[in-house]
């Protein structure tokens, strides 16, 4: 839900960028504006067609690089796996030495592997 409704107002502002360009005016919820006698028009136009591509670039560079995947850390005392998110600077809480990347844990204790 929060995706569409960033994609939607992104949308909206790119939107209102070019009926701005296109008409010279803002028709308010009041009165209306308008750039007849000037260029502002131009500024105002690009300037909301830029804010637009800017706010739908976050949302899709957000949602393309979340990642599903959890990192594992093990420690080599306790044999216990932790995530990264539960652990403080890589450091085990019940022993308070450095974990190990997983990956790396296995290639260190082969042995281990086996026996799962």
């Amino acid at each position: 839900m929060n995706k569409l409704f960033n994609y939607f107002f992104s949308f909206m502002w790119i939107l209102l960028g070019i009926a701005i360009l296109d008409n010279k005016k803002i028709k308010g919820l009041f009165r209306e504006y308008n750039f007849d006698d000037n260029n502002l028009y131009i500024f105002a136009g690009l300037g909301l067609i830029l804010f637009g591509l800017i706010w739908f670039y976050t949302t899709f560079k957000s949602r393309t690089n979340y990642k599903k995947t959890i990192e594992y850390s093990k420690c080599p005392k306790c044999k216990t796996s932790y995530t990264y998110s539960d652990l403080k600077d890589g450091i085990c809480p019940t022993c308070n030495i450095k974990t190990i990347e997983t990956q790396e844990y296995f290639k260190k204790y082969p042995k281990e592997l086996e026996d799962i």
